[in-house]
């Protein structure tokens, strides 16, 4: 790559964009994110000099390659891996329809199966989806260049008495008929760190390298890298071990941990929760490993943006590949044709074509199961169910930046306190706050009002009155951690209601007992009284301060059929 030195800044997929798979296909890297209970499932960027991504694709569409309609909150379509072998790609997930949830330890049942989609184009018809196993989660394929390939997944044991990851399995994989072939073999059971799961095997000069992620998904998370010269074993571990994290002192972090203290100061400063590695090659001895991270809210311990996907440099060195850094880096330098600067992101969907924008999921359904385009640039959305319910119907998009401000402007017709539509911001169903109008029959009269959900506590605002009816326009903001809320009619000035809710409390690392997802931003419409109530949204609109990266998924349409 002939160019000049330029700064990308990480992450370079900012929001919820967790458990990256990057691969390299000729010129282009192609980036695999999973998604959760999000609908469509996966997204997949493409960029040809790791500076600039664009959204290519969001494979998982049709209901022979998901169903997420009844999956819990952070279930769903979990870390996918792409691959590519005589002109397909291979893109294989896990679909977790229900996991047993505690704090920290993760015991209990998982139902997490696991399957296999192929395509000849990213952006194309992939094909139906094949059942590989139900064993544990995190499958990939490794293409040996003796033509042979590899399946392998961690291994999830319920048993009290056992650790229950259970080590990485292998066995050899059919590419034609999509099928494993023979028995699994356990090839690693992990380090004392522990937590071993999303294994991929690279190749480099006859050694094997079988890359995992440990920790477990949190501010202890961190690459682990072995080699051996069989695919089948023994592996011996990377001189430096952990290959890669966020935690600068793994004892200390680990006793801080085991006395309830803050682990933070044994972290770097800024990106943390580093981990779920993968890697590709650059040229020559130098390669790009993609991982997962997260930036917490100044001062605090939460990353309301959820994991994110960063990149670090390697080379490799005496049959060893080595990061350029032990620990995540918000800047590093990269050859490139080209150089990102700041910007100011503004979004905005008007619903003036029959295509769901990029940036736009639905939770569990596709939108053609609740919503139509009524009149030109209105979007009609049908009422669900209530805002704590996995039915209920909410259009959104990822929140990716710490400040943020939102609008939206719909008309509706409520008739009881039952009705109720607006602007949510939604970590889950149990962590959750928004702006909804709706009407109160015993003012006579329609209302605004705040209603936020936190781990379950249910708390609604004093209503506001709405002196006519019209379209209404709702705002959230956030500026210093704190989401205020705000309406207006017409071309009124903005009108706050209280109260207002700290944006940290939307994340990972507030959720109960656990979570595993981001914060999204989006409309949302509720039926309570099952009485066809509905309501039409005009627009959407997203926008941040200066930013230090283009955006994902806004430099091209890859967009779904809206209906």
């Amino acid at each position: 790559m002939e160019g000049f030195m330029t700064t990308i800044y990480n992450p370079i997929l900012h929001g919820f964009h967790p458990d990256p798979c990057i691969i390299k296909v000729g010129s282009i890297y192609y980036v695999a994110n999973s998604t959760f209970e999000w609908y469509p499932g996966v997204r997949i960027y493409k960029s040809s000099d790791l500076t600039h991504w664009e959204l290519a694709d969001s494979p998982l569409v049709y209901p022979d390659h998901l169903d997420l309609s009844s999956v819990p909150s952070s279930g769903g379509i979990w870390a996918c891996d792409i691959s590519f072998k005589n002109g397909r790609f291979f893109l294989t997930y896990t679909q977790v329809d229900q996991f047993e949830r505690s704090p920290g330890s993760n015991q209990g049942f998982k139902d997490t199966i696991n399957f296999v989609t192929t395509t000849d184009r990213i952006g194309g018809s992939w094909s139906p989806r094949v059942l590989l196993n139900s064993t544990g989660f995190d499958p990939s394929l490794f293409h040996d260049d003796d033509g042979t390939s590899y399946l392998l997944n961690m291994v999830w044991d319920y048993r009290s008495n056992q650790h229950n990851f259970g080590g990485i399995v292998i066995q050899e994989f059919n590419t034609e008929n999509l099928h494993p072939i023979g028995q699994p073999r356990l090839i690693f059971s992990g380090t004392p760190i522990g937590y071993t799961e999303g294994p991929h095997v690279y190749k480099h000069h006859d050694w094997y390298y079988l890359v995992t992620a440990e920790g477990g998904t949190s501010f202890g998370h961190c690459v682990t890298v072995a080699r051996s010269k069989t695919i089948f074993g023994p592996y011996e571990l990377h001189p430096q071990t952990p290959f890669f994290s966020s935690v600068v002192d793994r004892n200390g972090f680990d006793q801080a941990k085991i006395q309830g203290k803050s682990v933070l100061k044994f972290c770097t400063d800024d990106l943390q929760k580093a981990g779920h590695a993968s890697w590709a090659p650059i040229s020559g001895d130098d390669w790009v490993m993609a991982f997962l991270c997260a930036r917490p809210l100044p001062n605090t311990a939460l990353c309301p943006l959820g994991r994110e996907t960063a990149l670090e440099l390697l080379t490799w060195c005496e049959d060893w590949p080595w990061p350029h850094s032990r620990v995540p880096r918000s800047i590093i330098q990269l050859e490139s044709e080209k150089s990102v600067r700041p910007t100011n992101y503004q979004w905005v969907e008007h619903f003036n074509i029959d295509r769901l924008d990029d940036n736009l999921q639905t939770l569990r359904v596709p939108i053609k199961t609740w919503g139509r385009l009524e009149r030109p640039s209105w979007l009609r959305m049908m009422g669900g169910q209530s805002p704590v319910s996995p039915k209920r119907h909410v259009l959104a998009r990822r929140i990716s930046s710490h400040s943020w401000k939102a609008e939206c402007t719909l008309i509706a017709h409520p008739t009881t306190f039952q009705h109720m539509a607006g602007l949510i911001v939604r970590y889950d169903e149990a962590n959750q706050v928004g702006i909804f109008f709706s009407h109160d029959e015993q003012r006579q009269c329609d209302v605004v009002f705040v209603l936020s959900v936190d781990n379950k506590q249910i708390l609604t605002g004093e209503p506001v009155d709405i002196p006519v009816r019209s379209a209404v326009r709702l705002q959230a903001r956030c500026i210093d951690s704190i989401i205020t809320f705000y309406w207006s009619v017409r071309e009124a000035d903005w009108e706050q209601v209280n109260p207002s809710f700290d944006f940290g409390l939307l994340s990972d690392d507030h959720a109960k007992p656990i979570g595993f997802t981001g914060s999204f931003i989006g409309i949302t419409c509720c039926d309570l009284a099952s009485t066809g109530f509905f309501a039409d949204f005009d627009y959407l609109s997203y926008s941040e301060p200066v930013v230090k990266s283009t955006r994902s998924g806004s430099a091209i349409s890859t967009a779904k059929p809206l209906f």
